[in-house]
C-alpha cells in the first residue's frame, strides 16, 4: 500500500508556508531596499569626495577657494561646478539652472512638500543640478563668503525613486570648517563637529532638519550624517 498525503494535508501545509512567506517577505523587502539604498549612497559620496580631492589636488586646499572672486550667485554656483565638482564626474547631463531633466523636487520624510527649498522652480537661478552617467543626480549651490556650499544626491536620478528626504535624497556640505552646521557631513564631506546620534533625529540646533517625523518642514535634512555615524548602516530606529 502507497503512502500519501491527503488534499487536507497539502492544504495546510500550503497554508503554512503562505503565512511564513507572509511574515518574512516584507522583512527581506525591506532589507534589500536598505541594502540597496547604502550601497547607491556610498557610491555617489565616494564619487563626489573624490572629485572634491581632486580639485584640491589642483586648485590648493579648500579654504584657498574663493568664490567671492564671482559675486553674483549664479556665476559662483556655474564657476564650482565646472571646476571644483563636475570636472571630476562624468555627467550625462548638466541642469544650469537645476531643471527636472536633472532634478526631481524631493519631500521630507512625512511626505510633504518642502516648498521652494530644493525645488526646480526655486527662485534663486543659482541653484544647479546635473545627472551623473552612474544614474544619480545633485543639486547644489555655492555659498556666497566662499566656504563651500551645499550638495544634495538624489541616488536613483530624477526619473525614479519617490524623492524623499532620508529614503532616496540626502544632504551635505562641503565648506573649510567655516559656518558648517554639524548636523551635516561637512569639511570635504568629512566629518566636521558632529553632534551626538539623538541630536540628530532631533534636529541639531533647528527642529526642522532632523531625522525624525518629529522634524518639520525640513525633515530628513540629517538623516545622512546618521547613517554615517551608524557606520553606514540603516538601524531599526531609522525612520524608513
Amino acid at each position: 500500500m502507497r503512502k500519501a498525503f491527503t488534499l487536507a494535508e497539502v492544504l495546510i501545509t500550503l497554508g503554512i508556508i503562505g503565512v511564513v512567506a507572509a511574515l518574512t517577505m516584507p522583512v527581506l523587502i525591506a532589507k534589500y531596499q536598505k541594502d540597496q539604498t547604502i550601497a547607491r549612497l556610498k557610491k555617489a559620496y565616494s564619487e563626489i569626495s573624490q572629485a572634491l580631492k581632486m580639485a584640491e589636488a589642483e586648485y590648493g586646499t579648500m579654504d584657498s577657494w574663493d568664490f567671492l572672486d564671482f559675486p553674483d550667485a549664479v556665476q559662483r554656483a556655474e564657476y564650482f561646478g565646472d571646476n571644483y565638482l563636475l570636472k571630476y564626474i562624468k555627467t550625462a547631463e548638466k541642469c544650469y539652472p537645476a531643471a527636472s531633466q536633472c532634478w526631481k523636487q524631493p519631500l521630507n520624510i512625512k511626505k510633504e512638500s518642502i516648498g521652494t527649498y530644493l525645488t526646480t522652480d526655486n527662485p534663486l537661478a543659482s541653484r544647479m543640478a546635473f545627472l551623473t552617467a552612474s544614474g544619480y543626480s545633485g543639486y547644489f549651490w555655492a555659498h556666497a563668503t566662499g566656504a563651500g556650499g551645499w550638495i544634495y544626491i538624489d541616488i536613483d536620478g530624477p526619473k525614479k525613486g519617490p524623492a524623499i528626504l532620508g529614503k532616496d535624497v540626502f544632504a551635505f556640505q562641503f565648506c573649510n570648517g567655516q559656518g558648517c552646521k554639524a548636523g551635516f557631513h561637512a569639511k570635504g564631506l568629512e566629518a566636521f563637529d558632529m553632534p551626538t546620534r539623538e541630536e540628530l533625529f532631533a534636529g541639531v540646533g533647528d527642529a526642522a532638519y532632523g531625522c525624525g517625523k518629529a522634524a518639520t518642514k525640513y525633515a530628513g535634512m540629517e538623516c545622512a550624517a546618521v547613517i554615517i555615524m551608524d557606520g553606514w548602516q540603516i538601524k531599526n530606529d531609522y525612520p524608513w
